[in-house]
């Protein structure tokens, strides 16, 4: 991927990302999928807008957004010395909650409840692979892969649009995989390289 191509995505591309932030009715979200969906780059671009939102808002705290594995034991703790106004409300986004065992996971997700509960001005996002600690919990939004056309523009404009593909192009095990952004834009990249050649396999 070139430098052009890299700044059309962070940049000049629309995403909806709005299913995944808390609402007033529910301050808490668990977003859960599955590696390649892309759940890294949602979180950055919803932490780049509040990030926005913050420079050009005076009263608008900065939002935190910390790894699973950096944040503090006790949690309560660490979101006291955040949550300082309760005029104002506060956005903490915790990534990689997949990264630490499932005993820490289980007590940020407890911590993260209670919070919100201490305080109606804090919203809380915390990012994570399918763990079974999340399989039944209200709080989870399932993050969702691309649709047909979604998945074809990132390969097509990966290639360059040297040849344009339709899913009727592509094995049937390329069309589901390609549905996680990841893997769309590793499949525009082989393709460029190998001239329009299609794999015969996702493996």
């Amino acid at each position: 991927m070139d430098k052009e191509q890299a700044l059309y995505f962070l940049e000049n591309k629309h995403y909806n990302f709005e299913y995944l932030k808390p609402t007033d009715e529910k301050r808490l979200v668990v977003i859960e999928g599955e590696f390649g969906l892309g759940k890294s780059f949602a979180i950055d671009k919803i932490y780049l807008d509040l990030l926005l939102r913050a420079e050009n808002e005076f009263d608008f705290p900065i939002p935190i957004s910390i790894n699973a594995a950096q944040l503090d034991i006790d949690v309560q703790k660490y979101l006291e010395k955040i949550v300082l106004d309760k005029s104002k409300r506060y956005w903490i986004i915790v990534d990689g909650m997949d990264e630490v065992s499932v005993s820490i996971a289980s007590n940020i997700l407890e911590n993260m409840r209670i919070a919100i509960e201490r305080w109606d001005n804090l919203c809380i996002i915390l990012t994570s692979r399918p763990l079974s600690i999340f399989a039944n919990i209200s709080e989870k939004i399932r993050m969702k892969g691309l649709n047909e056309d979604e998945a074809l523009e990132i390969v097509n404009f990966i290639n360059n649009q040297q040849k344009l593909y339709h899913f009727y192009n592509l094995p049937k095990d390329i069309e589901v995989v390609i549905q996680r952004p990841l893997f769309a834009i590793l499949l525009g990249l082989y393709l460029r390289k190998t001239n329009n050649i299609i794999p015969n396999t996702s493996g």
